[in-house]
Order: structure tokens, then sequence, then C-alpha cells
């Protein structure tokens, strides 16, 4: 058994609420990168060099402009709370991670490029304590809910063949699982990969017990920018325009990564080498690839995969064909306007 309903019940207790959604914003937007352009968007990402890499390249080498686009953005500590400040309309676009892609499957959000993919989540043990993953049982495990810090926890037990009842789960905000775990509070650290990073770096007896490699190819754990569903229907040339600066700014990141990893560690106020870390478990795909596997349907696999996970894990209630949620005719109106010569 997965952690199911019954722990998802709690899930809410967790989540900001949505004044404090609203406090968070008024805070971020503080930063407010303007292109310049006609089109204002409010973009919401993650601090890494996932989200903040993908901004920043966008800010420092004006693709904003040239696409158009006059970004306000706002820095957010997980996609749950994204998904929760669009539904606010307080957000138009956000970077999630896979752990939150039960949004857009629920017809929250809808997913408008594929960012990367990642191996990056895992479960760090003290390989004394914890040598296999049959002795999670009875151990104490620190996660974030409704993240990949979930998801990776949840594929963990079940490969066990562990239910929740055999173990300790407490639901941390991210930047406390590492300090959790190197203080003794916790003895199994699902974090998110800077932790993760974190964690080895400090406690020369950790090691990664499981990881979003054991998974594949059955799973396949993409990042992801969505958009507020009213957007894309209402307003698609605004998603259009947003897309254009994406797929300039996704092709310079993968091709500067030194200098997107350093600069990405000072917006997330991180460690360089933590955000190597990340850069080293993902996969950079190109805007052609991106455009690619969205066309043959390879994406539409990973999302499906993802579906029936979510619904064993109680995070989904149905199985939604991704082709209501997961928009690549807009992706391919953006690359066609960027190159049309191909």
């Amino acid at each position: 058994m997965r952690i199911g309903s019954t722990r998802w019940g709690r899930r809410c207790a967790a989540v900001l609420s949505m004044a404090a959604v609203t406090t968070l914003l008024v805070a971020a937007c503080g930063s407010d990168s303007s292109g310049g352009g006609s089109t204002t968007l409010r973009i919401g990402y993650i601090p890494d060099v996932h989200g903040a890499g993908l901004v920043d390249s966008a800010s420092q080498q004006k693709f904003w402009a040239k696409a158009g686009v006059r970004a306000q953005l706002s820095s957010f500590a997980n996609g749950p709370n994204e998904i929760q400040a669009i539904q606010a309309g307080k957000l138009d676009i956000a970077y999630i991670g896979p752990g939150a892609l039960y949004s857009a499957m629920a017809g929250k959000v809808d997913v408008i490029a594929i960012d990367s993919t990642s191996s990056a989540d895992a479960l760090v043990v003290d390989a004394a304590k914890v040598p296999d993953l049959k002795s999670l049982a009875g151990k104490t495990i620190g996660y974030a809910q409704g993240t990949s810090s979930q998801m990776i926890l949840d594929l963990a037990l079940d490969k066990a063949g562990l239910t929740n009842d055999q173990v300790t789960l407490r639901p941390l905000d991210q930047n406390l699982i590492p300090t959790s775990f190197l203080s003794g509070k916790i003895d199994v650290a699902s974090a998110f990969p800077g932790g993760t990073q974190q964690i080895l770096a400090k406690d020369k007896g950790a090691r990664i017990l499981v990881s979003d490699n054991d998974f594949a190819p059955k799973y396949i754990f993409p990042e992801v920018w969505v958009a507020s569903p009213d957007l894309v229907k209402k307003d698609p040339a605004k998603v259009v325009a947003f897309l254009k600066a994406f797929i300039l700014a996704n092709d310079w990141r993968r091709t500067h990564l030194p200098e997107v990893i350093s600069a990405s560690a000072a917006t997330a106020e991180s460690s360089t080498e933590a955000q190597a870390y990340l850069s080293e478990k993902t996969n950079w795909l190109s805007a052609a690839e991106i455009l690619q596997d969205g066309q043959s349907g390879t994406t539409d696999q990973w999302f499906t995969a993802l579906n029936q996970l979510f619904i064993r894990t109680g995070q989904g209630t149905a199985l939604t064909p991704p082709s209501r949620y997961n928009n690549i005719a807009l992706f391919k109106q953006a690359y066609d306007a960027v190159h049309p010569e191909k």
C-alpha cells in the first residue's frame, strides 16, 4: 500500500492558505523582470536550476523582450503553492515538478511545455541503519507533501511492500528535511535534490537508498511549465508569447550550464554544488526534442503512467486523457515562430 487518502486528508493543513499565498506573492513580486513588452505575465518559479535557471536566462539574455513579454516573476517553495496561486487568480504561468502533476490531471492547470526530465528525487538514509528497502519498516521518514518528495516515497514504500502503518511519516517543509536528518530527528530523508546533496556532503555515512532511476523506464519524471486553463482558452496569444521566450531561454540554458548554475545558486541562495548536483541529474531537452516528444505521443505516455500512479496513491481519482491538459499545439505555434526555417 502506498501513502493514500488517509495521509492526504492531512495535506490541506500543510499547504499555504489563500491569504498566505497572497502574502507570498506580494513579497515576491518585488522582483519584476521587465522585458518592456506589451504582454504582461505573472510567472511563478521554484528557485533552482530548472525554474530559476529558465527565468534568469530569459531575463539576462533579454528573451522576454524579444518575445514581447513583460515578466513579473514570483519565487515559490513548491508546486502545490504555485497551483493554488494560479487558482486564486494571482499567477498566470508557473514551473512545477512531477510530483505536482496530479493538479493538471485534475483540470486545475494546463501543461504548456516540458522543462526537462529528472532522476534527482531520492531517499537518503544512514547506510548502517537502513541497508535496504525492507529496513524502512519502523523508521521515521521526512517528506514534503504533494511534491516529488512524496512521489519518490510512495514508489519506494510500494517497492518495499510496506504500508504507511509500518513506518512513521513526518510531513515537513522541504527546507527542514536536511537539518532534521542531520540532527537525527528523522531516519530517512525524502529531500529535494539540493537537500540530498547537502546531506551527502555533510554525513559520510549517508547514502541514496532509492532514486528516480530505479523506476525507469516505467516512470519518467518531467518538470513542466503550466498555465491557467482560462488563460490558455481565452488568451492563447499570451501563452505563445511566453513559449517563444521559453524556447529561446531553454536552448540557451542547456548550452550555458556553468553560467546558469552560478546564477541559479545566487537566486536560490544555495550552493553552486547543490545546483550542479541537480543539473547532473537532469536530462536537458532541446526545444526540438520537446516538440518531437509531444508530437510523437512520448510525453503523453509519461503523463499516463504518472496519472495511474497518482490514482493508486490517492492523489488522483480518474485516468484523464493527456489531450485534456497537455497543450502541444501552442508549443508548436511558438516553435514555428522562433524557428520559421525549420
